[in-house]
């Protein structure tokens, strides 16, 4: 993992590769090439790879998660909401499922599920800006009137800006 973290990627996949054939059912190992894979833009067999992985073990929330980030590459959207919903049902309080999947809701044009996704991503970690933005934009633009909301959308705007000093422009025109 510190070896693809560095950007050796490629590097990363032979490694990988090598612990399989040593240890063939080693499932972190196994998410992790996923994950290099899917850095190196080979999408596809990152998808086999968390396919094997969640085979092994589909109690791993992370198997199920780097599946969804891989089906959301290709904007398989309808698979990885699912493996998003997977994640979360093995692993409720993780952010970056509940953020990714929120952001995926609404690419998929659901956006009431994409705000109550994105809500509890605030909720989990209430100083992350970026998720804020995401939520405060969705708030005051969405065309469903069930989801928009001008009242929370500038609260959770506001706090984005005092999170960003201010000198994010993306947050301030939201």
């Amino acid at each position: 993992a510190a070896i693809a973290a560095r950007g050796e990627t490629e590097r990363a996949v032979r490694l990988y590769h090598e612990a399989l054939s040593l240890i063939p059912d080693f499932v972190p190992a196994k998410i992790n090439l996923g994950l290099a894979l899917a850095s190196a833009g080979r999408i596809d067999e990152a998808i086999d790879w968390s396919h094997r992985a969640i085979a092994d073990d589909p109690a791993d929330p992370g198997a199920h998660y780097n599946l969804a980030l891989a089906l959301s590459a290709k904007r398989e959207l309808v698979g990885a909401i699912a493996s998003y919903e997977r994640a979360l049902w093995v692993r409720p309080d993780h952010f970056g499922t509940h953020y990714n999947l929120g952001r995926t809701l609404l690419l998929a044009g659901r956006a009431e599920e994409a705000a109550a996704s994105s809500r509890e991503a605030v909720r989990l970690q209430p100083d992350h800006a970026e998720v804020r933005y995401r939520l405060a934009w969705l708030l005051a633009t969405s065309p469903d009137r069930s989801v928009r909301n001008p009242a929370e959308a500038v609260r959770v705007a506001e706090r984005a800006a005092e999170l960003t000093g201010g000198r994010n422009p993306s947050v301030l025109d939201a």
